[in-house]
């Protein structure tokens, strides 16, 4: 599983330099493509048991959200591997998205939500600026897209470099992230 993301990963990454240089306070505009999918490998876990989050805890914070569009991105290096994960039959994928934004401070900038179309996955990420990109992933995935389920979650904070696929790893469910700066503000 772990070579299959890691083929497709090194087969998309850039050929120019992936050296980012930090952002400036002015800000800019990024186009921002993820990939969602759930692992659906039998043995993934390798025989350590994975529990859901507590009843009781906050499954996202979604007030005030943005959302980034519905439609799946057409011939993009994503949209290749999101076909190679659905033929693969243990991975499905569940949520792929691509939009722009202006990036500015974390006070200033509102959340993405992204949601699955069957009501499994439901989170937002938020990017902003802070001399870096950054990236707060908050998504939850439940079984069966039940609010009340208590959901397997990633919640990350990452320093973004543009130009390169960032990965966050859950046994249950994984993310693909790529950011592009195309211009200033």
């Amino acid at each position: 599983m772990k070579s299959i993301l890691i083929i497709l990963a090194l087969a998309l990454l850039p050929i120019s330099s992936s050296m980012s240089a930090p952002a400036t306070s002015g800000g800019g505009v990024y186009e921002i493509e993820i990939l969602v999918f759930e692992n659906r490998l039998p043995n993934l876990e390798g025989g350590e048991i994975w529990t859901r989050e507590a009843s009781g805890t906050e499954v996202v914070e979604v007030a005030g959200a943005v959302n980034p569009g519905a439609t799946a991105p057409q011939e993009t290096p994503f949209a290749t591997m999101a076909g190679v994960l659905e033929k693969d039959g243990n991975h499905r994928v569940l949520a792929h998205r691509r939009w722009r934004l202006s990036a500015a401070g974390r006070a200033e900038t509102r959340p993405v939500r992204i949601r699955g179309g069957d009501n499994t996955l439901d989170g937002t990420l938020k990017f902003y600026l802070s001399r870096f990109l950054h990236v707060d992933v908050n998504l939850a995935l439940s079984a069966d897209g039940n609010p009340s389920d208590q959901p397997y979650r990633i919640v990350d904070h990452r320093r973004i470099k543009t130009q390169e696929i960032n990965y966050f790893d859950h046994p249950k469910f994984g993310i693909l992230l790529k950011v592009v700066q195309i211009g200033k503000e």
